[in-house]
């Protein structure tokens, strides 16, 4: 990254947003840094919601808990969620 310039953007779905987006990378280490323009949840956070509905299609009537939370989408969309912070 030069002068807070981007690496590279593309269009697609955010499955956080459920929407149409734009993803940013503005920095060469996607993991971190391949954010939606709409929400900024990264590569891994997006991974877990896609994988669960593939696999649980109704995994918003479960009970799930996450460890060390970066984004407060479970507990707006799932209605046994709990969470946890190792300090």
């Amino acid at each position: 990254m030069i002068d807070g310039s981007m690496v590279f953007q593309n269009k697609g779905y955010c499955p956080i947003c459920m929407a149409e987006t734009v993803f940013v990378a503005r920095r060469e280490w996607l993991r971190d840094y391949y954010v939606c323009s709409r929400c900024g949840t990264c590569p891994r956070q997006r991974a877990v919601v896609e994988i669960l509905n593939m696999i649980r299609p109704r995994w918003r009537n479960l009970v799930i808990h996450e460890a060390s939370p970066c984004v407060p989408f479970f507990k707006k969309e799932c209605l046994g969620y709990t969470r946890s912070f190792y300090r």
